[in-house]
């Protein structure tokens, strides 16, 4: 004869079922993380090779931050744009672009179109320097008479004045829309940007390519940067050793005053500061407040 369950056996069981979801479904959902980080780096990491390889084919220069749009006979795409439009024609593949954990409304648009005027945002920023048109990174800041309506002109630089290149970063993770740079103040600057360390993407360790074009993790937090014109939102390497990698050399000066006489304090203090000077002050608790 078949004995049926009792309620209290059930309950049991139910009781039992439900903790076994409250254990697994965190482990789930940090083994997705986990995926999309890995899938983010393997981005980096083929965008690292396109990038050395544009390098060796022009005569060992960095990609500029934007070149002019060209179309073909049928208005697509052709050449030109942003500093990943001109690592494509190595990496053959606009899909590595995208971060595969950011997380913006698409608007129905399909892919990136570099000459749209709207398109779904990438996921990485190349190193324009530590702090934005400082000339620190990989670009430099030069104002070019009657270049792009007056605007500056931002020429990548040699590799032969990079300190060190297998320690310098080219680009990665990023929130920035529009201008896609991996600036301190830039990085966290689009509408899905992090409100602090606790909620930055890959469990706060975010992907970067090297000018080597090796890739790997660094620990990132975000805070308040105190400047004397008000407070900003910013981000920063978590480690000083880390923050310095966005230097082509923490020696160099920047390039603030070939088109300005002075700085409000931000996001640097002095147009004569070193990249390291600039870097120090970012670690220097009285102008940088982390945010949990």
């Amino acid at each position: 004869m078949k004995r049926a369950f009792t309620l209290i056996e059930l309950l049991v069981v139910i009781a039992i079922i439900a903790i076994l979801a409250a254990i697994l479904f965190p482990v789930f959902a940090q083994a997705k993380e986990a995926a999309k980080r890995t899938s983010c780096l393997s981005n980096v990491k083929q965008q690292g090779l396109a990038f050395t390889m544009y390098a060796n084919d022009s005569d060992d220069y960095t990609p500029m931050f934007k070149n002019a749009v060209t179309t073909d006979a049928n208005g697509n795409w052709a050449s030109g744009g942003y500093w990943f439009d001109l690592l494509q024609p190595y990496a053959k593949n606009f899909g590595v672009i995208f971060c595969p954990d950011r997380h913006l409304v698409d608007n129905g648009l399909k892919k990136y179109e570099p000459n749209s005027t709207t398109y779904l945002e990438p996921g990485y920023g190349y190193n324009d320097g530590f702090v934005s048109d400082s000339g620190f990174g990989l670009t430099s800041q030069m104002v070019t008479p009657g270049y792009n309506n007056g605007k500056s002109y931002r020429p990548g630089k040699n590799e032969s004045v990079i300190a060190y290149p297998a320690d310098m970063v080219a680009f990665g993770d990023s929130y920035d829309t529009g201008s896609m740079s991996d600036a301190m103040d830039n990085i966290f600057s689009g509408p899905d940007g992090p409100s602090g360390t606790s909620k930055i993407r890959h469990g706060g360790k975010l992907n970067f390519a090297f000018v080597d074009g090796h890739a790997k993790l660094i620990t990132m937090v975000a805070g308040i940067y105190n400047a004397p014109d008000g407070q900003y939102f910013v981000a920063r390497a978590s480690a000083m050793a880390d923050a310095l990698k966005w230097c082509y050399d923490p020696n160099a000066s920047s390039d603030y005053a070939s088109f300005q006489s002075d700085t409000s304090g931000y996001p640097v203090n002095s147009v004569n500061e070193s990249c390291g000077q600039v870097v120090a002050d970012w670690f220097n608790p009285s102008y940088f407040t982390q945010i949990k």
